[in-house]
C-alpha cells in the first residue's frame, strides 16, 4: 500500500516562513506589513499575494511585481526554510503511516536540492520511502501531483491513501481513484475542505493515527 503525504500543512507549519517572506518584502518597499493573524487569515481564504498585497496599501504594480519576483526568488531559500516548523507530535504519526505501507512525500517546491536540505536537517527524511518533488505553474497544484506520482510510482493500487491539507491532494486522490484524508491544520479549513468531499477530514497527523482502524475499514486495506 502507498501512502501519500504532502509536506506544507500536514508535516510542516510554513505560516512563519511565508509571513517572513512578506513582512521583509513589505519592509523593503517602504510599506507597513499586515499582521501576521490577518495576512494567514487571507491566505486561509485563497487570497493571492498581489490581493493581499495590495490591502497592505500597495497599488502600484511596478512594486506589485517586483514583490512577486522577489518573493519567488526567497521563498525557498534555505535561510526561510529553516522557519517552517515541524507540527505538534508529527515525527510518531510520521513513524507510524511509514509502518502501514510505503510512505511517499509528495510536494510542489522549485528546489528538490533545497527541499532534500530541509527534510535532513529537520530529521524527516528517513521516513519516506520516496520522496516526489516537482513545480510548474502551467498547470494546477493536483495535475501536478497526478503526474508526479503516475511518472514515478509503479502501480496504483485502490487502498493507497493520500493525505494533505488543500485541494490539490484531494482532488489528485479522486483522479487516482484512492482514499483522500484532509487535514485541517493547514492553509485550509475544515469548511473549506468538506466542500471538496474528501472521504475523511482529520484535525492532524495524530487524527489519522487515531482514525486508522476506520481508514482500513473505508479503504478496504
Amino acid at each position: 500500500m502507498n501512502i501519500f503525504i504532502d509536506l506544507d500543512g500536514p508535516i510542516l507549519n510554513n505560516m512563519p516562513r511565508f509571513y517572513s517572506v512578506y513582512f521583509n518584502l513589505v519592509n523593503a518597499l517602504g510599506f507597513k506589513p499586515l499582521s501576521e493573524s490577518y495576512y494567514w487569515k487571507l491566505k486561509r481564504a485563497c487570497i493571492n499575494e498581489e490581493t493581499i498585497l495590495r490591502k497592505t496599501g500597495c497599488f502600484d504594480q511596478k512594486f506589485i511585481q517586483a514583490y512577486i519576483k522577489q518573493r519567488i526568488k526567497n521563498i525557498e531559500n534555505k535561510e526561510y526554510l529553516s522557519l517552517n516548523k515541524v507540527t505538534d507530535r508529527c515525527r510518531n504519526s510520521l513513524r507510524f503511516l511509514s509502518k502501514q505501507g510505503n510512505l511517499i512525500l509528495v510536494t510542489a517546491r522549485k528546489s528538490k536540492e533545497n527541499l532534500m536540505w530541509e527534510l535532513k536537517q529537520k530529521g524527516l527524511y528517513s521516513y519516506f520511502k520516496k520522496v516526489l518533488c516537482d513545480f510548474n505553474d502551467t498547470i494546477t497544484a493536483w495535475e501536478l501531483k497526478f503526474d508526479l506520482i503516475n511518472r514515478f510510482v509503479g502501480h496504483i493500487n485502490a487502498n493507497d491513501i493520500i493525505i494533505g491539507d488543500t485541494e490539490a491532494e484531494i482532488l489528485c486522490g479522486k483522479k487516482l481513484g484512492i482514499y483522500s484524508i484532509g487535514v485541517a491544520n493547514g492553509i485550509r479549513n475544515y469548511r473549506q475542505l468538506s466542500v471538496l468531499k474528501p472521504d475523511m477530514i482529520v484535525k492532524n497527523l495524530t487524527g489519522v493515527v487515531r482514525s486508522w482502524a476506520k481508514i482500513e475499514k473505508e479503504a478496504e486495506i
